[in-house]
């Protein structure tokens, strides 16, 4: 139970700084740290394939997915919405 708890408060505080902060490679770090708390909590349930799954799809792809998606607005004319630090 005490492992299980350590990853929740991990994964609060890693989608917390996902959305607080500016810095897109910072906040995918932390996109990453709190897809392996899920895969943690996945491999206490002994899901072991799920945990794969999850690093390997979520973490890998989906973070760099939206790391690309995020630097297109760099250098852009006009107006940019921004919330919670990330640009719309």
């Amino acid at each position: 139970p005490l492992t299980c708890e350590l990853s929740n408060l991990v994964q609060v505080g890693s989608a917390l700084l996902v959305v607080g902060l500016r810095n897109i490679v910072h906040s995918a770090l932390a996109l990453i740290v709190l897809f392996a708390m899920a895969a943690g909590i996945y491999l206490l349930l002994n899901a072991e394939f799920i945990a794969i799954v999850q690093i390997l799809i979520y973490a890998g792809a989906v973070t760099i997915l939206d790391s690309l998606s995020e630097t297109e607005n760099v250098g852009t004319q006009g107006p940019v919405w921004r919330i919670a630090g990330r640009s719309v």
